[in-house]
């Protein structure tokens, strides 16, 4: 399975692609918070890792930026592992077992 921490590759190749991109446009944490109508402390905790961010507050967080979020995606994408990407690290639906106990014989 992949790694779900918010201090993975993937999410922190993210985070270091949007504070990278909201510095380079000379965006400050409160400008980008003004923008999103949240706090700037919001902003910084993204940035470091201290919140994680849902799909749409991403897509919000880069059109705040005038980021395309598909560029992101594409950039996570391409940093899993070839092992990720092959799929075989998911298991299918078949191969899981019930996670709540067995059933009882009749």
């Amino acid at each position: 399975m992949t790694e779900h921490s918010l201090y993975s590759e993937s999410p922190c190749t993210l985070r270091n692609w949007l504070r990278t991109n909201r510095q380079a446009r000379h965006l400050t944490l409160r400008t980008v918070a003004t923008r999103l109508g949240v706090s700037h402390t919001w902003v910084s905790k993204v940035e470091n890792g201290e919140r994680r961010l849902d799909v749409f507050e991403y897509v919000n967080l880069c059109f705040a930026l005038g980021l395309n979020p598909r560029a992101g995606l594409d950039l996570i994408i391409t940093a899993r592992s070839p092992y990720e990407q092959s799929g075989e690290a998911y298991p299918k639906a078949a191969d899981k077992k019930p996670a709540y106990g067995r059933k009882k014989p009749r």
